[in-house]
């Protein structure tokens, strides 16, 4: 399993996976991530490592260039602009506080 982005540069989960199995995209569609703390970038870092094309949404500017690196495709666009310009969409957001 991937630990850090810097992990996932090195050994990307396109070369294999904990069981063995290849992992490849079948039908590379674009995914949408919402939601980029340690948790979505790493899934859509592995994402973007079996081919997929991940169109990244981003609140700050300044993470942009780190999100470039591991293939993705940031943008400071809205959410709803993400989402309609994927075939899929995930969000990894934290739950609001309800009190």
């Amino acid at each position: 399993m991937v630990k850090d982005a810097m992990e996932l540069r090195s050994n990307p989960i396109g070369a294999g996976s904990a069981n063995g199995a290849a992992i490849r995209a079948t039908n590379p569609g674009s995914v949408g991530f919402i939601g980029l703390g340690r948790m979505g970038t790493n899934m859509a870092a592995n994402l973007a490592a079996t081919g997929r094309r991940v169109i990244a949404y981003v609140r700050r500017a300044d993470q942009m260039d780190k999100l470039a690196e591991l293939s993705l495709k940031p943008t400071t666009k809205t959410i709803y602009s993400t989402a309609k310009s994927s075939s899929a969409c995930c969000q990894t957001t934290p739950p609001f506080a309800t009190s």
